[in-house]
């Protein structure tokens, strides 16, 4: 599930976390649908963004160290 929102659509998430210093820079944010967003902080998932710079949704690691498959939702980076 990828969100085709516009960006006055979306919420803006810290890729690293403000309370743990996190800067609200561009690098660091990315623009999420409501859903998304909430989920996000929900249930532990995290953003990471690869060499492309496309943030992606990913799952928590599980107690085993292995990562679950890659959510398939999608950030946009503003």
């Amino acid at each position: 599930m990828g969100c085709d929102l516009t960006s006055e659509h979306t919420q803006t998430h810290h890729i690293q976390c403000y309370e743990h210093g996190g800067e609200t820079v561009i690098p660091n944010l990315a623009s999420l649908c409501e859903p998304c967003h909430r989920g996000l902080h929900q249930h532990d998932h995290r953003i990471d963004t690869p060499p492309d710079g496309r943030p992606r949704i990913r799952p928590p690691t599980q107690p085993s160290g292995r990562e679950p498959s890659t959510a398939s939702a999608t950030a946009r980076s503003p």
